[in-house]
């Protein structure tokens, strides 16, 4: 499902574990703010590190989330790499080169085991985290 709002996202979340309940193995939630109300959905039933829950998009409670096992899995891109090869790509469609019509930027899963791994880290915790 999706939401536009991490309270929107709760919402869903409530009543999808509310109608489900113990018949649900597993929750993905597709953007940061689902990933929010997805999480605090489940913690308040008690539920957070009992059932699989993949998200897509860090934020600093996600990441907190994902090192206490609450979350397994968060989709994590690189915009930097991202930004790099629209550039790129761009340029060399207006030189007249021919060019991919799909491009992989790299995406890749953090998980509480390699969270650390340098490649993955500073994905997670951005500069924009840093403040």
């Amino acid at each position: 499902y999706s939401g536009d709002t991490p309270q929107t996202a709760l919402d869903k979340a409530q009543q999808m574990i509310g109608k489900f309940g113990d018949e649900i193995d597993a929750m993905f939630a597709v953007c940061e703010p689902n990933t929010t109300g997805t999480l605090r959905a489940l913690e308040e039933a008690g539920l957070a590190g009992k059932i699989v829950f993949i998200g897509f998009d860090p934020s600093e409670r996600i990441v907190q989330a994902l090192a206490e096992n609450k979350v397994q899995g968060v989709v994590v891109q690189d915009p930097v790499r991202m930004g790099y090869l629209a550039t790129k790509t761009m340029i060399d469609h207006l030189n007249g080169q021919e060019v991919p019509a799909e491009i992989d930027t790299g995406e890749t899963i953090a998980t509480p085991e390699n969270m650390n791994d340098p490649a993955i880290k500073p994905l997670l915790t951005p500069a924009q985290f840093q403040d």
